[in-house]
């Protein structure tokens, strides 16, 4: 006979089985004796088969080992089962290849716009990721029109992605300054907690590239 057996442990499955003989049910308590399963040759797993499709009646019986239940289907209830599995293996197959291809998509995408971008320096080297009391960093160096520009690009644990130039921004204070935005939303650095001193062009081109495809572009931005 065929079964379709269910176990929380392991699934859902269909089970070629046949109930004991009388010399086996002497060796199990009289309840399992009356209804339990031997299996007897093949099982079809149906892993995309849930709880809820199970038959909508009192189960009869169960095999040994782990809890389950089992039904007794027909052939005719086995192939429904297979081919519902099967359609729905097909669909979670195409959802994933279609995720699949998103992600390549996504990601030849940003490929070619980190080239592209890069066309736009003489040179733009990045050093490591490197960690200093919990925060993460890494360095970007840029040289264009024939000039060096340097930034420290952060992730800091209570604050989020930085960015801080190597460089002095203001002659007049040797306090370090950080990217922001004014209230235009225009980038500017802000020196002192309070003094916005807007970026050169070349400035903002560097720091465009390192928003865009620095090692942290993924991170919230808190400050």
């Amino acid at each position: 006979m065929l079964t379709l057996c269910y176990a929380p442990s392991y699934g859902i499955e269909i089970c070629e089985a046949r109930r004991l003989t009388t010399e086996e049910k002497r060796h199990y308590a009289a309840w399992f004796a009356e209804t339990g399963f031997i299996g007897v040759g093949s099982h079809t797993n149906l892993p995309c088969i849930s709880h809820e499709d199970l038959p909508n009646r009192s189960d009869d019986g169960s095999f040994l080992g782990c809890y389950n239940q089992a039904w007794i289907i027909t052939e005719a209830e086995a192939a429904s089962y297979e081919k519902l599995n099967r359609q729905r293996q097909n669909e979670k197959d195409l959802a994933q290849k279609a995720a699949q291809d998103a992600h390549n998509a996504k990601t030849a995408d940003f490929e070619t716009g980190y080239e592209n971008c890069k066309k736009q320096f003489e040179s733009w080297t990045v050093t490591d990721v490197k960690q200093k009391q919990g925060d993460l960093f890494a360095e970007h160096t840029f040289v264009l029109h024939g000039k060096e520009f340097s930034f420290v690009e952060r992730d800091l644990h209570d604050l989020g992605f930085v960015i801080n130039p190597m460089y002095r921004i203001d002659p007049d204070s040797t306090a370090s300054g950080y990217l922001t935005c004014d209230d235009t939303g225009a980038k500017v650095w802000c020196v002192n907690g309070s003094r916005y001193i807007p970026l050169s062009e070349d400035e903002t081109l560097c720091v465009n590239a390192i928003c865009q495809y620095g090692k942290f572009v993924n991170s919230s931005i808190r400050m």
